[in-house]
């Protein structure tokens, strides 16, 4: 499966590439701030898991 934090970096890669169309820049870059967001929260998730084990 791929990560969340590997799939915002593509988002902002392809991003990159559509500079020139507004529009779809600016949904790539709210996808890649999503996934962020998730990979940010599973890894806190993970590291609570920790303390209790």
């Amino acid at each position: 499966m791929i990560s969340d934090a590997y799939l915002a970096r593509i988002y902002i890669a392809q991003a990159r590439a559509f500079r020139r169309h507004p529009g779809f820049h600016a949904t790539l870059m709210t996808w890649a701030a999503e996934r962020r967001r998730r990979a940010a929260q599973a890894a806190v998730k993970n590291k609570q898991l920790e303390l209790f084990t």
